[in-house]
């Protein structure tokens, strides 16, 4: 991990009050997309293959979807809301990453044969990436991704004021 990038938030993510850094394999590539924010789609993939859609999931990757849900849920009551084809899921445990409590569980989504994580965080208390504490920010690896990386980038993720 000594030779790996560090990917630093856009500043249009900074305009919305989301800043963080990661770091990544030094032969991976950095997709952004997503300028309007909306909801469901990740504003951050880094994958080991550039993608033209980042909604695709057919690289290894991680991505990191900033602020998506605006929710009075609590994590775990927005994990079994998960509409008409929930994931089928092979292990959940509680994390805390850089101040944030969340949830981290291995799943295989409909439609899709091999395992991925996601990471669900909320919380902490620096107001300039959740000042209402409202915000749910799920970090996520595409299926063949393998756990010792997605791990390997998770450990360096940090928001940063």
């Amino acid at each position: 991990m000594t030779n790996w990038k560090t990917y630093t938030s856009s500043d249009l993510l900074k305009e919305v009050n989301i800043s963080f850094k990661v770091k990544y394999p030094d032969n991976w590539f950095v997709n952004e997309e997503n300028p309007n924010h909306t909801s469901n789609v990740p504003s951050v993939v880094i994958s080991e293959e550039p993608v033209k859609n980042v909604m695709s999931r057919d690289s290894t990757c991680f991505s990191i979807k900033e602020g998506i849900y605006s929710s009075s849920m609590t994590i775990n009551e927005f994990i079994l809301y998960q509409g008409i084809a929930p994931p089928s899921m092979s292990l959940k445990e509680d994390v805390t990453i850089n101040g944030m409590t969340g949830v981290k569980r291995k799943i295989i989504q409909h439609g899709e044969t091999q395992e991925s994580w996601q990471v669900f965080l909320r919380g902490g208390t620096n107001p300039t990436y959740d000042k209402d504490n409202i915000n749910l920010f799920l970090l996520e690896s595409c299926p063949g991704t393998s756990d010792t990386v997605f791990n390997q980038i998770l450990s360096t993720f940090k928001f940063i004021p």
